[in-house]
C-alpha cells in the first residue's frame, strides 16, 4: 500500500471515531435529567425525566443532572 493510502484510511478511521464520539456527548445531554430549584429557597421544586427507566425525584436525586433555577 501507498502512503497515501494510508493516509486517507487513518483520516477516515479519525472521522468516525470524532463523530461517534460526538453524538454519544449529544445524546447524553439530551437523555440528561433536569432538576428545577427554587431561587429563594435553594431547594428542589421537581425532577424532569427524559429517559422511560427514569423515575427520579426530588427526594432520590439523579448524580448527574442539569440544574435550572426557578421562581
Amino acid at each position: 500500500m501507498s502512503k497515501q493510502t494510508l493516509k486517507d484510511i487513518l483520516g477516515g478511521i479519525i472521522v468516525v471515531i470524532f463523530l461517534l464520539t460526538f453524538f454519544s456527548v449529544i445524546m447524553n445531554a439530551l437523555n440528561t435529567p433536569e432538576v428545577y430549584v427554587s431561587n429563594t429557597t435553594g431547594k428542589c421544586v421537581d425532577v424532569m425525566n427524559y429517559v422511560d427507566g427514569d423515575n427520579y425525584t426530588c427526594e432520590n436525586m439523579p448524580s448527574k443532572y442539569t440544574h435550572i433555577w426557578v421562581r
